[in-house]
């Protein structure tokens, strides 16, 4: 039986080998819900070109800004599902956007897979002019 476990874990291995072997064959999308210069969009252009690199194809990022990112979330969700369209997505589009905004063309549970999380962090703070209430006694 263990045996057989082990030949089965082996084909498997083989079989995703192979099918990685085949991924990918044409330039690859990333979608960013937000316009270009942004935040995301920095990131998505900073990781396309080892993403480039690595997996011998281009990477280009495409930005769909509008409706807190559903406009590039339902763009992807209704793309082929052959790993070609990718969601660089933030918090907010997958969670805080479908439990504020009703009646979304997609689900972001069931729509979306994780492919890679945390790409980055991006520090952020409050700021004011130095006279205000908000800021006596604060420095940064």
């Amino acid at each position: 039986m263990a045996d057989l476990r082990l030949l089965l874990g082996l084909l498997a291995a083989l079989a995703a080998g192979m099918a990685s072997a085949q991924y990918p064959q044409k330039p690859i999308r990333m979608v960013a819900p937000f316009p270009a210069g942004g935040a995301l969009d920095v990131v998505g252009r900073i990781i396309a070109v080892p993403m480039s690199q690595s997996l011998g194809q281009p990477v280009v990022v495409e930005n769909r800004p509008g409706a807190d990112g559903a406009i590039a979330a339902d763009h992807v969700a209704r793309s082929a599902p052959d790993g070609y369209t990718l969601f660089l997505a933030s918090y907010t589009n997958l969670s805080a956007v479908p439990n504020i905004r009703g009646n979304l063309p997609f689900d972001a549970m069931a729509d979306f897979m994780p492919v890679s999380s945390h790409l980055s962090v991006w520090p952020l703070r409050i700021a004011s002019r130095p006279s205000s209430r908000a800021a006596i006694g604060r420095e940064m």
